[in-house]
């Protein structure tokens, strides 16, 4: 099997985008809930910042380190 290796990491990118979309909307509600609780949000507005750069700041679509999620 030949694999293109620039088809490839543009797929990666993709799935990585995908993944990150997937952890902004999950934050969404957290944060909502967060927010109706008096919890401090700027962990939360720390941490979805750090999601939309995932894609910008690591350079490596084979190793993404995510960040961690606020304790609630």
């Amino acid at each position: 099997i030949i694999v293109n290796p620039t088809k490839e990491t543009a797929i990666r990118w993709q799935r990585i985008r995908v993944e990150r979309d997937r952890r902004l909307t999950r934050s969404d509600g957290l944060m909502l809930r967060a927010q109706e609780t008096g919890v401090a949000l700027e962990a939360w507005r720390v941490y979805r910042q750090a999601l939309r750069d995932v894609p910008h700041e690591q350079a490596n679509p084979k190793a993404i380190v995510w960040p961690d999620e606020p304790r609630a």
